[in-house]
């Protein structure tokens, strides 16, 4: 299925041992657990990288950590994969009470979309509702998720879109083809990336040579002199072609790159990471391109880091350097001191600094001392 050292200077740190203040929860802030930030009310843990149960948001454990791969939450059902010691993972999905509903005899499955599961059996894929029926044959070398009522699919090194009934609503003419978003696909005609509607009309023309979905009527898009800039759906262009990476707009701002070698049509494959900063949808700076990498916004806080290199990981996978936060006004509101990438939950992140663990609130504040249970 289709899918993805400057050196700081060490600023003061309050240092505060943190007794078993009310508002924090020792679950959250133990660091004997590996945790994913919340989605839908539920959290993945593991304790030892191996097997993976879930938590909500009170911090009770609610699926034991049995599975050896987990997805999140979506329309209350989860995807779940075990090993059966032989090489050969099976998937199926799990409720929010842990009962299995779809059973785990598939080579892999995905989220429900719009009622419908995505299956793959023997290199073959379709969908399956929640009774385990089969609604559409596993005959598509791989499909994507439900969108109001289509799906991409593809059939012959080609892509396609069907809808709910499994009838073909775009023919298998594309090389390529990825989500839709705001009723339009990006879709790759010999080389050349457009952007077309559900029912298969060219929007945009087949000019660019990559592109990421519409967000708010815009999409970024990447011309032949590999410069990234914004249209909105009339193919008029709303930001310039200048940036030599971005992102994808989230509250109305995104994080574009200039300089570093971006040669990949999707993800980064250089190890420069160039300079990063913040734009709004006018293309205005909103934070200047200082930073070695930004993430995109989640809950009104984006990470940034400086120092360090792209890994082969694309732009998840950075070496060295140290992480920081701003708020979605730009403002840097914890300074990149910080080992690794981290995310909030309740309020406090599990942070590395210097090699020792500790815990920040989203003033910066970092406490030594975890509490005890």
């Amino acid at each position: 299925m289709k899918r993805y050292s400057i050196i700081v200077m060490f600023m003061f740190v309050s240092v505060i041992s943190l007794f078993c203040d009310e508002t924090v929860d020792w679950f959250f802030l133990n660091q004997k657990y590996t945790m994913t930030p919340f989605y839908n009310g539920f959290a993945s843990i593991t304790e030892n990288e191996t097997k993976f149960g879930f938590i909500n948001e009170n911090g009770e454990i609610i699926i034991p950590m049995i599975y050896d791969e987990v997805y999140n939450f979506i329309e209350g059902f989860a995807p779940v994969k075990l090993c059966n010691g032989f090489g050969r993972d099976k998937w199926g999905t799990i409720d929010e009470n842990g009962k299995e509903i779809i059973p785990i005899i598939y080579d892999y499955v995905f989220n429900f979309s719009e009622g419908l599961l995505p299956v793959g059996l023997n290199g073959k894929w379709g969908f399956v509702d929640k009774n385990n029926k089969i609604v559409i044959p596993l005959i598509y070398d791989s499909v994507g998720s439900f969108q109001d009522g289509i799906s991409v699919v593809w059939l012959d090194r080609k892509a396609g879109i069907i809808n709910k009934t499994g009838n073909i609503a775009v023919p298998f003419i594309y090389n390529d083809a990825f989500y839709f978003s705001e009723g339009l696909v990006a879709v790759n005609n010999n080389g050349k990336i457009g952007f077309i509607d559900k029912s298969g009309k060219v929007v945009i023309p087949f000019k660019y040579s990559s592109a990421k979905c519409f967000t708010n009527g815009i999409a970024f898009v990447r011309d032949d002199n590999k410069k990234w800039g914004a249209i909105d759906k009339n193919n008029n262009v709303v930001i310039p072609f200048k940036y030599d990476y971005a992102l994808e707009f989230v509250e109305n701002i995104v994080p574009v790159a200039i300089g570093g070698d971006y040669n990949s049509s999707w993800y980064p494959s250089s190890f420069d990471p160039g300079l990063w900063g913040l734009i709004d949808k006018k293309g205005k700076t909103i934070v200047p391109f200082k930073y070695s990498h930004i993430k995109n916004f989640e809950n009104g806080i984006a990470l940034v880091s400086v120092g360090g290199s792209l890994g082969d990981a694309g732009y998840y996978g950075y070496n060295g350097g140290k992480w920081g936060a701003i708020d979605n006004r730009g403002v840097e509101i914890i300074p990149p001191l910080y080992d690794k990438p981290f995310y909030f939950v309740k309020g406090f992140a599990k942070v590395v600094i210097d090699k020792k663990k500790g815990v920040i609130d989203k003033s910066g504040k970092f406490y030594e001392s975890l509490p005890t249970k």
